[in-house]
């Protein structure tokens, strides 16, 4: 039943939405909730929640891509697909088999011969391993193994569908890794990652001669659990990028002067794995970080919201796209060198350190190369040649027919996984990363981003009862100045304003307490006294508001961080 112009959203169900806009989302897939309730407010003249249009939107990907487990039931045959229109590809299926004979999907993995035979033959020997978590109906991770062109290009190999991420899972998928792309236990690789359990333990019995770097953004992450500020931060930062050894050793002085904590903390983390001073030559690699897999996930992030074929496809149309579209704009190009190269070299040759690490020479031999009249760029390393890039992506991903043209397999239809419930409550709202609290007077934004407040009408009541208490605990257990602003993370003219903010509570919290035991001790009173001192209590308590709403205006940094000035005297009339 279609409601009429005007009447109540109610009758607009989920449902009658999805089929609303099925046209809209088969044009558009990646239409979102918030766009679909300017259209409904305009074309029905009613109100529709943001959740009710997101259920909308799940009932459409049904209705466009089919059930959930219709897609499990379906792996057998696009593996079976895969395996007859894409020749000499690596496809893994594992199903858990019940006692009652029925099977549960368990993982899958998948590696394309036209990304593996690119990668032996033109690729730097670098590999970023890392997860992400499925968004939509299909639940479980994905764990992708990424690797860096010759220009310095995003270039997905291998990726595996598994319903848990367990050390079981990790070293299977390093084990077909391993055989697939012939890496003889590590031999001449570089392997980042980040800091995950299984992962370790993996590359120790798969990849023992491998270089292993750990990423330097996930090791800062756990060490701001404990040491945080922007001292700390650029400590950090500059030790991991350092190419000096005897620079090295001053900075860690300093960090050990500063805070000897901080400096144990970062000698137990295995610091050679992420302190760009120890990293090998010959790769043309001097990353610390593992930016490539995120800016994949993040290419994909709509296909891990789909059903699992239709991600799946997703993810080998955008590969298949890719090798084309890169392969035809490198044949546009005029020198024998990738641009990426050249272009650090221009632009980023005072960053540029070290050259047997980069690949590509640092200033100083920029000016020894120019001075005996000779051209820079034949200088760079070989991995960023032209033709080891044109070699790359000479091979292409060969189609597949559709799902109405695979052949059926005789093997038993698997069934969805089996839901886990993880002991405890569930949560019902996003666990914020460490990095996202910056300070007490940060807010997230909606998209995951943490940013000033732009306006000092207040401070949360709920955190300033909190830095109070915190600033109360560390006055009392004796903490230096010092201690106590890098703790609360705050500047020299807040902890001032705090100060006499905690004293004048206190204060307060006396006068009560004095009061309240003459009411005690007196008998007699009559209501009219009793309401005189009620409401000398209430102006009492406005009055501190405003002087604590004063005290916060004061003590708030605005946007550009500019705040109060510490020589000035705080002042709460």
């Amino acid at each position: 039943m279609k409601p009429v112009l005007g009447e109540s959203a109610n009758l607009m169900d989920p449902t009658w939405i999805a089929r609303q806009f099925l046209k809209e989302m088969i044009r558009k897939p990646n239409l979102k909730g918030k766009e679909m309730q300017p259209i409904i407010q305009s074309r029905f003249h009613c109100k529709v929640s943001w959740s009710k249009c997101y259920r909308a939107k799940c009932r459409e990907i049904s209705l466009i891509y089919g059930k959930l487990s219709d897609h499990y039931a379906k792996v057998w045959d696009y593996g079976h697909e895969l395996v007859r229109s894409i020749l000499a590809s690596t496809l893994q299926i594992y199903v858990t088999v019940n006692p009652d004979k029925s099977t549960n999907f368990h993982r899958m993995y998948t590696c394309f011969k036209a990304i593996k035979e690119g990668w032996k033959v033109g690729c730097r020997r670098v590999i970023g391993l890392d997860g992400s978590f499925l968004k939509g109906q299909c639940k479980g991770e994905l764990l992708t193994a990424i690797r860096r062109d010759t220009n310095n290009h995003v270039y997905s190999n291998s990726w595996e569908i598994v319903e848990i991420d367990n050390n079981l899972n990790r070293q299977w998928f390093q084990e077909l890794l391993h055989d697939d792309l012939e890496l003889q236990g590590g031999l001449d690789l570089c392997l980042i990652s980040d800091q995950h359990k299984g992962l370790l333990e993996a590359v120790k019995v798969v990849l023992r001669r491998v270089e292993h770097r750990q990423c330097a953004r996930h090791v800062y992450a756990n060490f701001r659990k404990f040491f945080s500020g922007i001292e700390f931060k650029n400590m950090f930062w500059t030790i991991a990028k350092l190419t000096i050894e005897g620079d090295l050793k001053l900075n860690m002085e300093k960090i050990r002067e500063v805070k000897p904590a901080a400096y144990d903390h970062l000698m137990a983390r295995e610091p050679k794995s992420w302190w760009r001073v120890f990293f090998k030559g010959g790769m043309a690699c001097e990353a610390v970080e593992n930016r490539m897999i995120e800016c994949f996930n993040a290419i994909i992030l709509d296909a891990r919201k789909k059903p699992l074929l239709a991600m799946l496809e997703e993810i080998r149309l955008y590969m298949t796209e890719r090798l084309f579209n890169l392969k035809q704009e490198a044949c546009k190009w005029v020198n024998n060198v990738c641009p990426g190269p050249i272009k650090k070299m221009d632009e980023f040759a005072f960053d540029i350190k070290l050259w047997e690490l980069s690949g590509i020479p640092c200033v100083h031999a920029q000016a020894t190369i120019i001075y005996t009249q000779q051209d820079p760029t034949r200088f760079i390393s070989t991995w960023f040649g032209k033709n080891k890039f044109l070699a790359t992506y000479e091979s292409n991903i060969l189609p597949v027919n559709g799902s109405n043209m695979w052949e059926p397999t005789p093997y038993t239809k698997p069934l969805s996984p089996v839901k886990r419930r993880m002991p405890g409550r569930p949560c019902m709202k996003r666990k914020r990363h460490i990095s996202e609290h910056r300070d007490r007077f940060s807010q997230v934004s909606s998209k995951g981003r943490t940013v000033q407040r732009q306006n000092c009408d207040g401070l949360d009541m709920d955190d300033l009862d909190q830095i109070l208490h915190d600033l109360s605990y560390l006055r009392e257990s004796k903490y230096s100045e010092a201690e106590i602003l890098l703790c609360l993370n705050i500047t020299q003219s807040q902890l001032q304003g705090f100060d006499a903010l905690l004293h004048q509570s206190k204060q307060a919290a006396k006068v009560d307490n004095d009061e309240d035991g003459v009411e005690d001790d007196e008998e007699g009173v009559d209501d009219t006294q009793v309401r005189v001192r009620n409401q000398i209590k209430v102006r009492r308590r406005k009055a501190s508001e405003r002087i604590t709403e004063n005290m916060v205006k004061k003590i708030m940094v605005d946007k550009k961080g500019l705040g109060m000035d510490p020589e000035k005297a705080l002042s709460l009339d």
